[in-house]
């Protein structure tokens, strides 16, 4: 069955837009990325800006996310969030995100030195990037993500 499938789902991300040059992330309240002594945000979020010039990064607060997924997700769907604590709707709002706009998604905690050039094509539609190496258990506080997507067609 999933053999039958691969062909249909590589020929249906062949037909999505290029990656865009955005990089998301979320956290509490809105910050300057340039702007801030946070050692986090400073080998991080910087770190990504640095080795990658002419990439946007948007940090969305978490008044942010509740606003996007208001907007994006039907309303009964949207309802079901409306009480979830911050972080468990981060997870959902990275993937609507994702699907809408494209780009990268990383972890505020993620450090960055790499071009993403240098680990992406033309042709790169969808990366998920795993912390913990296969065959080993996640704790479960030590998720650490990123994500990149082309946007969505529809």
């Amino acid at each position: 069955m999933a053999d039958a499938t691969l062909p249909a789902v590589r020929a249906a991300l062949e037909t999505l837009d290029p990656l865009p040059h955005v990089l998301h992330a979320t956290w509490k309240t809105r910050i300057d990325v340039f702007h801030n002594d946070n050692e986090l945000i400073y080998h991080g979020l910087r770190g990504f800006a640095e080795a990658n010039p002419g990439w946007r990064i948007e940090v969305s607060s978490d008044e942010d996310v509740d606003s996007y997924l208001q907007q994006k997700l039907p309303r009964p769907d949207y309802n079901l969030t409306r009480r979830v604590h911050p972080v468990e709707k981060s997870d959902l709002w990275r993937l609507v995100k994702l699907y809408h706009e494209g780009g990268i998604y990383t972890d505020i905690d993620r450090l960055h030195n790499q071009r993403v050039e240098d680990v992406t094509s033309e042709e790169t539609s969808l990366s998920f990037r795993r912390s913990t190496p296969p065959g080993r258990r996640r704790s479960s506080t030590s998720r650490k993500t990123s994500l990149a997507a082309r946007p969505s067609t529809q």
